[in-house]
């Protein structure tokens, strides 16, 4: 999520699902899942977001949402990204 996106987060139930989907999998933590994908998705489950302000901010700024706890593991995680290849298995989240 952009910071501009949490209004729309907080009042559409389908895209609150869709996000605590994603967390509980695990998937948004993977960085080659980016936040454009999820915006584009989220534009496909509901609609009814309107553009006010059209900003071109670097993919390094984003905002990610993830549980308490996750950060320490995810800059872990994004400092070997160039090092290493990582495959989900499946939804779950298991590493192969």
């Amino acid at each position: 999520f952009f910071v501009i996106r949490l209004k729309w987060y907080y009042e559409s139930e389908q895209i609150k699902s869709f996000v605590h989907e994603l967390i509980q999998d695990d998937l948004i933590l993977r960085e080659y899942i980016g936040d454009g994908c999820i915006h584009s998705a989220m534009l496909e489950i509901d609609n009814r977001d309107k553009v006010e302000r059209l900003a071109n901010i670097p993919y390094g700024h984003n905002l990610h949402v993830m549980p308490r706890g996750y950060v320490k593991v995810f800059d872990e995680e994004m400092n070997k990204s160039c090092e290493q290849l990582t495959v989900l298995r499946d939804v779950r989240g298991i590493l192969k």
